[in-house]
């Protein structure tokens, strides 16, 4: 007798151990899958038009879902027992500036595994309108040039508060030496700039023609305003203050360029004026150059970083008498419209960047798919506790 009572001690703890241990990993392998099944109830519109993967879902909302999927499994099983399930998504937030730039640097690796994205430097931009944008935001519906108005919507946008302000040349006195990596690849920002030319539309590329609110989005990234055409002009503006810079050194690097003004600034104001005059006439000439650049490249053209005899259009005494006109170089060299929006957004700071794109993505899907859709709801993953016949479990699931 004592030697069964001692044969069942060991056979009832052995098999009390093994239905833990059977207990632990059952438990283990589903919470791993309800948190998988968890994430792939992802925003499908936010997927399908951007690329990126979240689930719009607060922490209650996910331990219910949890529950649910545990219950149909193991919910009238007397060995089980769910004491707690507890779920955070803090550092999961699709409007934090650091998860939105993974989230959207996974896009682009993998669009580029697909051979989805092609560098952009020097392509020839369509030069076709972009469709016009639609949805429940609303408009001035006179034109082509859209204007958000809505005040609720604007007051829920990730950059509201957030200024840009200042000029492309103190951006790029920011930026310092790294400004010349503007079109390295493998770089945070050119990864950035990447996804923003690939599924935002420009004056030039009106994308893959979807339904949305602006037309000149990228335009919008780098300025902010809530008029299609003031973000437009405010771009074009910028160029040519970044060309006018750029010409002006050129004037001065071409000794016969320099008496050329010499000449005329002498026959206008002789005498000691004639330094001031000079240097009014070599703004006056590079500005001629820089607003003809403009126009070629809204014409489609290329227009090189830095000029060369060949590739400078305008005449002096034209530009003085206002008589400069529109004149096509030719370039086969040099960078499109994009290739300088491209430029730009490299220079843009980055927080700024993200948010205004996290705005796009915001208002287009209120206008199209969801009048409710917040990029603040949606999450990248979540942690995940849970407490099954008092033997805690901890899990963290992201895309």
């Amino acid at each position: 007798m004592m030697i069964m009572a001692a044969m069942l001690i060991l056979v009832l703890a052995i098999v009390a151990a093994t239905e833990k241990t059977a207990s632990a990993r059952a438990s283990d392998a589903l919470f791993s899958m309800a948190g998988r099944s968890v994430l792939s109830e992802y925003d499908r519109a936010l997927q399908k038009e951007y690329g990126l993967f979240a689930v719009r879902a607060f922490d209650p909302e996910i331990e219910k879902k949890i529950r649910f999927y545990v219950d149909q499994t193991y919910g009238k099983m007397k060995f089980f027992r769910l004491d707690k399930v507890e779920a955070d998504t803090t550092g999961c937030c699709l409007q934090d500036t650091e998860v939105f730039k993974k989230e959207v640097k996974d896009c682009v690796k993998y669009e580029s595994a697909r051979g989805l994205v092609k560098k952009l430097t020097g392509v020839e931009g369509s030069g076709n309108p972009v469709s016009s944008g639609t949805g429940i935001i609303g408009s001035d519906g006179a034109s082509r040039d859209f204007v958000l108005r809505n005040s609720a919507v604007i007051n829920e946008l990730p950059s509201k508060g957030m200024t840009g302000g200042r000029g492309i040349i103190d951006k790029i006195k920011e930026t310092g030496p790294d400004g010349g990596n503007v079109f390295r690849a493998g770089t945070d920002r050119y990864m950035i700039n990447q996804y923003i030319m690939r599924h935002f539309k420009n004056a030039q590329d009106s994308g893959s023609g979807g339904d949305t609110f602006f037309n000149y989005e990228a335009e919008y990234i780098l300025e902010g305003k809530m008029s299609d055409e003031d973000n437009r002009r405010a771009f074009l503006r910028q160029l040519k203050i970044l060309r006018n810079g750029i010409n002006i050194l050129y004037i001065e690097s071409r000794p016969d360029m320099l008496a050329e003004v010499t000449a005329l600034a002498a026959s206008m104001t002789p005498g000691p004026e004639a330094a001031l005059t000079e240097v009014a006439l070599i703004e006056l000439w590079a500005l001629a150059e820089a607003e003809n650049d403009v126009e070629i490249l809204m014409h489609g053209g290329k227009v090189p970083i830095a000029k060369t005899p060949a590739t400078w259009a305008t005449d002096l005494k034209a530009a003085v008498d206002g008589k400069a006109g529109y004149i096509d170089t030719h370039s086969p060299t040099g960078l499109t419209y994009q290739g300088y929006l491209q430029a730009f957004l490299f220079f843009e700071g980055e927080e700024v960047k993200l948010a205004r794109m996290m705005d796009l993505i915001q208002i287009n899907l209120k206008g199209s798919y969801d009048r409710d859709f917040l990029i603040k709801e949606c999450c990248t993953g979540f942690k995940l506790r849970a407490k099954v016949n008092g033997r805690t479990y901890i899990y963290a699931h992201r895309y």
